[in-house]
């Protein structure tokens, strides 16, 4: 909840929760909430990958294959979206990682892009957990904004969601 809070304060149009209808989400109304229809967590997945333009994945801490972690690493793979993963944080999305950079050229078949992906998330590793908050306000959005606009200029197709709404996303 803090970091969607500290979000809200810096951008409201862009700070959400996406809770499922049903279940135990607690959330404060300091920011939008998205509540989608459902007991489990599918749809509300579905509906918050299928709006991202960028996935920070950490954690996940369940012993199930696939986790949920890597369930939604593996939806924003399949509409190219960016994906970093901070493997400081541990879990299922650290465990998750040296496969997901080893098939990075598999998963996005624009060079440039995979390149950014695989140099960010390389940085990121050599980052101490300790550390992770003076990177994250010193160089880490800057850093989200360059693979940001790197992911514009790709020629890869990105779905806005399963609706097909939109074939092609572009900022």
């Amino acid at each position: 909840m803090p970091v969607v809070e500290a979000a809200f304060e810096l951008d409201p149009n862009s700070a959400r929760f996406y809770l499922r209808k049903r279940g135990k989400s607690q959330f404060s109304r300091t920011a939008p909430a998205v509540v989608v229809p459902g007991e489990d967590f599918a749809p509300m997945r579905e509906r918050f990958i299928g709006e991202l333009d960028l996935l920070v994945a950490m954690g996940g801490d369940s012993s199930e294959e696939p986790s949920g972690t890597g369930v939604e690493i593996d939806m924003a793979l399949a509409r190219f979206a960016p994906v970093i993963i901070l493997s400081q944080a541990g879990g299922n999305a650290a465990k998750r990682k040296p496969g997901f950079m080893r098939d990075l050229s598999q998963s996005y078949g624009d060079p440039k892009l995979a390149g950014a992906i695989r140099k960010l998330n390389e940085d990121l590793d050599s980052v101490t957990a300790e550390a992770l908050p003076g990177y994250f306000s010193e160089a880490m959005v800057d850093r989200i904004e360059d693979l940001l606009l790197t992911s514009m200029s790709t020629s890869e197709r990105r779905s806005t969601d399963d609706e097909n709404v939109a074939d092609l996303r572009k900022w």
